[in-house]
């Protein structure tokens, strides 16, 4: 049986996250999440329910669903975590996504009968694209979803305009300044998720536009 002190180092060791009414451990997955490590630190010790729900709209369901169940913590720990955390279950009531946590508990047999036909066409059309893209090119399907140089060259774009009619605009008191570079700052730093695979790429490309816009 461990300390109080003991069980609280481990809560601030870990990265919990609270998602369709289940605690999960995600420290071990954050090296891996493709969104990076940003995205998944704004869930910690909290609800992540909508996070979730609005970061992976177009991900099959199924393979969340292996994902999420190889982090699910034990009853006993979860039953902690809503003690270290009481907020969680008001958070977690704000909204109801009972269609979105059917379909990420149920089995694969159930799951591909329960999918909501326009999200299959949507995610159908999306795959499709790019699996055109991935032969198109000649690389892997992740690869293809990633940023070309043509991307490239619109991000660097974006960061020029950011700093030469938001940053120092800012900084000398223009006005109109307080609108553009918030604006310029938000369109480059939702870019992110499609520059690179490497999670590290993804957390300090959103941390440095994100801090030098807000």
């Amino acid at each position: 049986m461990k300390s109080s002190s003991e069980q609280e180092k481990i809560l601030e060791d870990h990265l919990y996250t609270h998602i369709h009414g289940r605690w999960y451990d995600l420290t071990d997955w954050a090296s891996s999440h493709p969104g990076g490590l940003v995205s998944l630190s704004l869930a910690a010790g909290r609800d992540g329910t909508i996070l979730f729900e609005q970061s992976h709209p177009l991900t099959d369901r199924r393979w969340l669903a292996s994902i999420m169940s190889e982090h699910e913590v034990s009853l006993g720990l979860s039953r902690l975590l809503h003690e270290r955390y009481p907020s969680v279950a008001l958070e977690a009531s704000n909204f109801s996504f009972e269609f979105a946590a059917d379909t990420l508990f149920c089995s694969e047999r159930v799951a591909s009968t329960v999918q909501d036909a326009f999200e299959a066409e949507v995610k159908g059309i999306a795959r499709d694209y790019f699996l055109s893209e991935a032969r198109r090119r000649g690389v892997s399907l992740r690869e293809a979803m990633k940023a070309t140089p043509q991307r490239w060259f619109v991000v660097a774009l974006l960061g020029v305009l950011f700093f030469g009619f938001g940053v120092v605009p800012l900084l000398k008191g223009w006005f109109p300044a307080c609108f553009i570079a918030p604006t310029l700052g938000w369109i480059c730093s939702y870019l992110y998720c499609c520059l690179l695979s490497p999670f590290f790429v993804h957390a300090y490309v959103h941390w440095i536009s994100a801090h030098l816009a807000y």
